[in-house]
């Protein structure tokens, strides 16, 4: 696994002739901390086997005077960078000390995370993984053009359903979308196409009003009446978490499936 993993990533690097791999990690307060590298040859076989060092007191992890940490990449989390001008790689990483067995870091918040579920599964008998493996882990941007109403009167007036379908180069995608609610245009497409919807809505002169990434299931999953019991009681445990900002899955529900939930 591990090794289509880096097939994979490699192939990345050189489609999109990457210029810098970014390494995020979350501290316990929820803030993103990141390491940027230039690309170099065999880098990632570098990273996944050494690491990056880093200075942990810097983050709030351990002491100055023992605060040697490391990053290694998470091969999975890959995904391009939409937002930076240079061509960026983008993966969270796990936290590691530098002793000889090189331990994982146990205020890692990743590794608070798959310990957390562990604790679900153990008390709970809920195993997200199984029960929400079909989610799409790419996230994909949703881009919210402002109609005429939404808009000031200097700004240019949004394009209609049928003027929006322009936005897309001459060949639209699968994963493209155009739909309206409310007075709005909300027009979806796949990241790695961010940057050029952008410059599309800059050159239609349409200032969007809204842009946010969002996980975008590509199908969805229709369980029992028992195991979807399980989901929707492990996901109102993380909504009522103050801790946790937005909650993804890919569970339908059927009106007779519900209908069967209520009997």
């Amino acid at each position: 696994m591990k090794n289509d993993q880096l097939t994979r990533c490699t192939q990345i690097l050189k489609k999109r002739a990457v210029e810098v791999i970014d390494l995020k990690c979350i501290d316990l307060t929820g803030r993103l901390h990141h390491i940027s590298l230039p690309v170099r040859p065999g880098i990632l076989e570098r990273l996944i086997d050494e690491g990056v060092g880093f200075d942990g007191s810097g983050y709030g992890f351990r002491k100055v005077e023992n605060s040697d940490m490391v990053l290694i990449p998470d091969l999975s989390t890959a995904v391009m960078d939409p937002f930076r001008q240079a061509s960026t790689l983008s993966f969270f990483a796990n936290i590691f000390l530098t002793d000889n067995g090189r331990t994982p870091f146990s205020q890692d918040g990743r590794m608070i995370a798959r310990r957390a579920e562990q604790v679900l599964k153990e008390t709970q008998e809920i195993d997200i993984s199984a029960a929400i493996s079909q989610l799409d882990q790419m996230a994909q941007p949703a881009v919210q053009a402002a109609s005429t109403a939404a808009m000031p009167e200097q700004k240019p007036a949004a394009p209609s359903p049928e003027e929006a379908k322009a936005v897309p180069t001459e060949q639209k995608k699968e994963d493209e979308d155009i739909s309206e609610e409310d007075d709005y245009i909300i027009v979806t497409t796949a990241m790695d196409d961010f940057g050029r919807m952008q410059k599309k809505l800059e050159e239609l002169e349409i200032v969007a009003e809204n842009a946010r990434l969002q996980r975008i299931p590509k199908d969805y999953k229709v369980l029992g009446v028992e195991e979807t019991k399980k989901v929707m009681k492990a996901l109102d445990t993380f909504e009522e978490d103050d801790d946790v900002q937005n909650v993804y899955h890919n569970l339908e529900i059927p009106d007779e499936l519900l209908d069967e939930m209520e009997e």
